[in-house]
């Protein structure tokens, strides 16, 4: 990564000693949560500008920020909502800005050795296309979800006039692919199916990739999955990047 993680950001005094969140606390289920409740308590339908998450000195442990894309969006203003690591809507906390202030505004500034995060193994378009390469996926499937990740891939889909549904999936070990398979898949109920072809998948992964906020994270990517939900029902991309975490959500299509 080209990123320089000892200096573009200034760490606040206020916050103490600068010390990393707990990455293993942030998981999909964690993530579906804090969104869920921070939409209750917003009450908007409004799309997620920024998730940050901050460690609190003192041992108050770590705080999710979720903020929204105000309507006025104009005016670049944006309303958040707090939460704990329990997912519960905490008051505002002042100690934590929205967004840091830039390291040139400061005199001197901490640093810390910089974690290392795998880079992404293969491109989207590489990844989709090995993909393919091992799939039984007739040209006519219905795609239902795709995950393209640092460490692996997996389409999950299902052929015309066939009740089961079928995962093909691989793992990247050492910038090769390996463990390649197309096996029976039980889809989660919790989630919802998407119905795209195989080329309106093609298509979106072809478009997702040009666009300049993938373009900014893609060397952190960790998650990049096109799927549904019940809050979402049409296809969308779920991107996560790793050191700073990031979070957001794009349409699948352009």
């Amino acid at each position: 990564s080209d990123w320089d993680m000892n200096g573009p950001y200034a760490w606040p005094e206020r916050l103490g000693e600068l010390k990393p969140v707990n990455q293993q606390m942030i998981t999909r289920v964690w993530l579906d949560k804090i969104i869920a409740n921070a939409r209750a308590s917003n009450k908007s339908r409004a799309p997620i500008q920024r998730i940050s998450i901050t460690l609190l000195p003192d041992g108050d442990g770590q705080l999710a920020r979720v903020q929204f894309v105000s309507a006025e969006a104009q005016a670049e203003s944006e309303a958040s909502v707090d939460l704990n690591e329990q997912a519960q809507v905490v008051p505002r906390d002042s100690r934590v800005p929205d967004q840091f202030a830039r390291v040139e505004e400061y005199s001197t500034a901490p640093k810390i050795p910089a974690e290392s995060v795998a880079a992404p193994s293969a491109d989207p378009k590489t990844a989709l296309r090995l993909l393919l390469s091992i799939t039984q996926a007739k040209p006519d499937a219905k795609v239902i979800r795709v995950t393209l990740t640092n460490f692996d891939a997996g389409l999950v889909y299902r052929n015309p006039r066939e009740t089961q549904t079928r995962q093909a999936r691989l793992e990247f070990t050492g910038g090769e692919a390996s463990n390649l398979a197309d096996d029976a898949f039980e889809f989660p109920a919790a989630f919802k199916e998407c119905a795209m072809t195989l080329d309106q998948v093609e298509a979106a992964v072809s478009k997702v990739i040009l666009q300049k906020r993938y373009q900014a994270v893609a060397a952190r990517l960790q998650y990049l999955l096109l799927e549904c939900n019940k809050e979402n029902p049409k296809p969308h991309w779920f991107l996560t990047a790793m050191e700073p975490f990031e979070y957001f959500e794009l349409p699948a299509q352009f």
